[in-house]
């Protein structure tokens, strides 16, 4: 199958179709086929291919998803998906816990990628067949219709391997580049924020019981966010902190500096890009060191929690 990279993809205009990384095999031979997905079934389509046109229709999508999903019963889970779930017993008529819902969806998303498809409307769809409030995230192809495996390529995004990583990776885009419109975008896509934000603020839970130092903390965290690995330096620090010492909390004395002082020094070189000379840095540099300040705020808070639990 052909390979095409995001960088070289109009990504306001492109088509795109997700599927399980088990089936590029088969669409690689046979390209895709008319059918009922098993996400359809909870809207009674017809067999076609769907597709999402740019940036916008693979948010919306997703976020479409999610929220049919929130709003669906147990026992209306599609056969397909309920090897993602982590339920016993289908057959209930209580509405999926949202918790349920983003547990599941992620590890779905995880074993799907995205594929660009260069359909044409007229042929492959027709124009009264593209829905989607705000974005073409809905393109229903023509009923019964395939599509030729020479016009299919696997979508190519650095660090990011999966639909979920392709998601994340859009949309902190789509927000960094749009910081004007950034509570519009939020709002447009309100069920994947929500998805997003639940993840990233696990992600920040400390356990009891964790031993690793408030440095390799943070480090473990911006490991999974594309957006902050893209920078040199976050990845650096990154690389010393897990994949260089990666030494245990345990076993070394405990510290008696501020350790967020300590973090943002090193992280912005002992201060040194905080110096006037070098205002010349890039934007997302400083938005970085920015949101990692949160977040290390956050996790002394949630370390001073877990202390204050142990007194009790």
């Amino acid at each position: 199958m052909k390979r095409k990279n995001i960088k070289d993809i109009d990504m306001n205009n492109a088509y795109f179709h997700f599927t399980e990384k088990g089936n590029l095999k088969s669409i690689a031979q046979n390209g895709l086929k008319a059918q009922i997905g098993d996400a359809s079934k909870l809207v009674d389509d017809k067999s076609r291919v769907c597709f999402s046109q740019g940036v916008k229709g693979i948010l919306g999508i997703k976020n479409s998803f999610i929220w049919e999903f929130e709003h669906a019963k147990i026992c209306d889970i599609p056969e397909g998906y309920k090897k993602y779930f982590d339920i016993k017993d289908f057959s209930s008529t209580d509405l999926i816990p949202k918790e349920i819902v983003y547990e599941a969806l992620k590890r779905k998303f995880e074993n799907e990628v995205y594929l660009v498809v260069d359909a044409k409307e007229g042929e492959d769809f027709l124009p009264e067949e593209i829905n989607g409030l705000g974005s073409n995230f809905d393109i229903k192809g023509k009923e019964g219709h395939d599509i030729s495996p020479k016009k299919i390529s696997k979508l190519v995004i650095p660090n990011a391997n999966n639909a979920w990583e392709t998601i994340q990776y859009v949309y902190n885009n789509l927000i960094e580049k749009n910081p004007d419109i950034e509570g519009i975008i939020r709002m447009m896509n309100s069920n994947l924020d929500e998805m997003i934000t639940y993840f990233r603020n696990k992600e920040l839970e400390v356990p009891q019981n964790e031993d690793f130092t408030l440095k390799q903390r943070v480090a473990r965290f911006l490991r999974k966010n594309n957006l902050f690995m893209n920078l040199e330096f976050v990845e650096n620090f990154v690389h010393s902190q897990l994949d260089v010492f990666a030494i245990k909390k345990s076993k070394i004395p405990e510290e008696k500096v501020d350790s967020r002082k300590d973090f943002m020094e090193f992280i912005s070189n002992n201060g040194e890009f905080r110096k006037e000379e070098f205002s010349h840095l890039s934007d997302s540099k400083s938005t970085a060191i920015e949101e990692i300040d949160k977040i290390i705020e956050q996790m002394n808070a949630s370390r001073d929690e877990n202390k204050d639990d142990e007194r009790i």
